[in-house]
């Protein structure tokens, strides 16, 4: 097995909470920050508190093709790769 997929697959999975209200001029700073943390499990779950800025763009833009997230939109639960 390749040793980064093994290193994956035996660390414990560490989730990160992101809640989002009206925060889009530092949000994609923010969720980038999760992206490049160098543990191999990391799980990242965004919840939007009924952003009425372009918070939810921001989120759309920043997250297209990462491997692991789930954002939490009024209610809905919209979940990635």
């Amino acid at each position: 097995m390749d040793q980064a997929i093994d290193s994956i697959t035996t660390s414990p999975l560490v989730s990160v909470i992101c809640t989002v209200f009206n925060q889009e001029k530092t949000l994609a700073d923010t969720l980038n920050s999760v992206f490049l943390q160098t543990y191999p499990a990391v799980g990242l779950l965004i919840i939007d508190n009924g952003s009425t800025d372009n918070s939810l763009q921001v989120i759309e833009k920043t997250i297209h093709n990462r491997p692991s997230w789930m954002r939490v939109e009024l209610g809905h639960i919209v979940t990635g790769k």
